[in-house]
């Protein structure tokens, strides 16, 4: 049985890239919080994303980006811990993304599933301009 899952959170570093055979596999650490204050925890984890899904992630992700990563969930034990891992089938980049040179710019978009590389034109507009009155459904 698979675990179907959705996480969010701030990568703890920029991401790594590598070939597995013929295969190339994009690797970053994402820390999710929950509770607040004193309370509060953080869990990280460890996502892996395959292919062409992955090039986007590894040339715009960098540490403290904000993402989104849908995929299957598992965990792994080593040395005594338990580790969770995600195979991320597809990732939103939830705030600014930076771009090939390094500079941050605005926008969101994804990369997976059906919207590779679309951003939302309504992200880039001021909030109070999102949403028109008339547009609300209630």
């Amino acid at each position: 049985m698979s675990i179907h899952a959705t996480v969010i959170g701030r990568l703890g570093r920029d991401p790594e890239v590598r070939q597995v055979g013929q295969h190339t596999v994009c690797n970053f650490n994402v820390a999710t919080n929950y509770g607040w204050g004193e309370k509060q925890t953080t869990t990280w984890v460890r996502v892996a994303v395959w292919g062409k899904t992955g090039e986007p992630c590894a040339r715009f992700l960098r540490k403290g980006s904000e993402v989104g990563v849908s995929g299957v969930l598992h965990t792994r034990e080593h040395d005594g811990k338990t580790y969770v891992e995600l195979d991320g089938k597809h990732v939103d980049f939830i705030g600014p993304k930076a771009s090939a040179s390094g500079d941050r710019d605005a926008g969101g978009g994804g990369y997976g599933g059906g919207n590779r590389g679309r951003t939302n034109p309504a992200e880039s507009r001021p909030p109070d301009e999102r949403f028109a009155d008339d547009s609300i459904p209630f």
